[in-house]
């Protein structure tokens, strides 16, 4: 995501801001030009790793919750044993 999109596009951008000031490298002339919108596409693959990825650390998150509450309970050994002294 970095190298084939932010990284050329600030470069880009900084040698027509150097070039033609701010204001023409923030101008929608540069933004939308042949180059940038080219970068723009190199991103995807970069963006549908970074999907996956969110995607299965949410399912994760849901699963590891899920788990949580699907745990039988359980008796705590000290009170089975004062429920045997007090009974027994």
């Amino acid at each position: 995501m970095m190298i084939f999109g932010l990284i050329p596009n600030g470069f880009y951008q900084l040698i027509q801001s150097v070039n033609h000031y701010t204001w023409y490298a923030r101008s929608a002339e540069v933004i939308h030009s042949r180059f940038m919108e080219w970068t723009v596409w190199l991103r995807i693959p970069g963006d549908v790793i970074f999907t996956v990825g969110a995607l299965a650390m949410m399912l994760f998150v849901v699963q590891a919750i899920w788990a949580i509450f699907r745990q039988p309970t359980q008796n705590q050994p000290e009170f089975a044993e004062v429920k045997e002294a007090v009974n027994g």
